[in-house]
């Protein structure tokens, strides 16, 4: 069997090489063995998505295919605003295994791959990379500017947004973070029949028109006239995403207390 430095040191080089230049390839012969934090394993890595790409320091690296995986949040002092706060930007890179994976990015620009199985991912507060993997996935970008990555594995997901605008993020102590589409989700190509669901809205509320933001013109779901995500795939008409958008503004979301639906 191999050892952690081993396991990881056979991936890490496919790292440079995959489509946005930072998930990990999934080995399942090596991460079967491999089931805990891998300390400095990278230093930093470089992250390329449609919209934005910046080289970021790493807190901690995670392969794993325990059912619960968790990154490093960001350092900052808990009883101040931490927008207040001169917060260094890190990221936590986590991977999951074959199985069902719960995965949690907390705070920080987290890059997250569930792997294979029907997993649920929570990226925390943060400008987050996320993709579900092969599985029916359950994907909660949080607050921020996420971007959720090629989620057409032909299994239904659902992809959670939290409104930006009509919800209360702590980092800010308020709510009306978004009037102008700066923390507007990304998303790349779905399947038909994937599902999402934006926070802090109804249904009625939900509209889709072209729309542009982080130098990406696409088809943009508004929330009551505000943008709080754009499509930037190309297999998907106004039509057919508006069926796939719905509201949730129920007092277990309003008041903090909704975990993951179930897909």
């Amino acid at each position: 069997m191999e050892s952690i430095s081993e396991a990881y040191s056979d991936i890490a080089p496919d790292a440079s090489s995959k489509f946005y230049s930072i998930l990990l390839s999934t080995q399942p012969a090596v991460a079967a063995a491999v089931a805990e934090i891998i300390e400095t394993a990278i230093e930093t890595l470089f992250v390329d998505v449609p919209g934005w790409s910046r080289e970021l320091p790493v807190n901690a690296t995670v392969i794993s295919n325990l059912p619960e995986i968790t990154g490093t949040p960001l350092d900052f002092i808990a009883d101040v605003l931490p927008a207040s706060q001169e917060v260094v930007i890190t990221s936590s890179l986590l991977t999951g295994g074959d199985g069902a994976n719960s995965i949690f990015g907390l705070s920080g620009w987290d890059v997250i791959d569930a792997g294979a199985g029907n997993d649920s991912v929570r990226g925390g507060n943060g400008r987050d990379v996320i993709t579900g993997g092969t599985g029916s996935d359950e994907l909660w970008g949080d607050f921020g500017w996420n971007t959720y990555l090629e989620n057409n594995d032909d299994e239904q997901d659902l992809l959670v947004i939290k409104s930006d605008q009509f919800l209360e993020n702590y980092w800010y102590g308020k709510s009306g973070n978004n009037p102008n589409g700066e923390k507007a989700d990304i998303i790349t190509e779905l399947d038909a029949f994937d599902q999402i669901k934006i926070l802090g809205v109804d249904t009625s509320q939900i509209t889709i028109d072209q729309a542009s933001a982080h130098s990406q013109s696409a088809l943009g779901i508004f929330a009551n006239g505000f943008l709080e995500a754009v499509y930037v795939g190309t297999n998907l008409n106004i039509g057919q995403l508006l069926d796939m958008v719905s509201g949730d503004a129920s007092s277990q979301v309003m008041n903090k207390t909704q975990g993951f639906y179930g897909v």
